[in-house]
């Protein structure tokens, strides 16, 4: 596995995400996160849940998010991890 380059600044459709997942404690789906972001963000441009899910991996490998277990076979749910908690809060 190779590691993950340093995070230098998040952007902002990342913080955003960040802040989403904060929302729910135990975790969400990606299209769950996918939706609170297309009402937050007001139909700037087409948000994918494919794009939100390649954004949440990236998340991933900076250990800021992690999956969490499901009891479906293909849904992938996120939670926050501490680092992540620290560096999406509001500013």
């Amino acid at each position: 596995m190779m590691r993950p380059g340093p995070l230098r600044r998040l952007g902002p459709l990342d913080q955003d995400i960040l802040r989403s997942l904060l929302t729910y404690t135990g975790g969400a789906p990606s299209f769950v996160v996918r939706n609170l972001l297309s009402l937050r963000i007001k139909h700037k441009f087409v948000l994918t849940t494919r794009f939100v899910t390649y954004r949440l991996k990236v998340l991933e490998e900076h250990r800021l998010v992690r999956r969490v277990p499901t009891s479906y076979k293909t849904m992938i749910s996120w939670a926050v991890t501490d680092t992540g908690r620290e560096r999406g809060k509001w500013r």
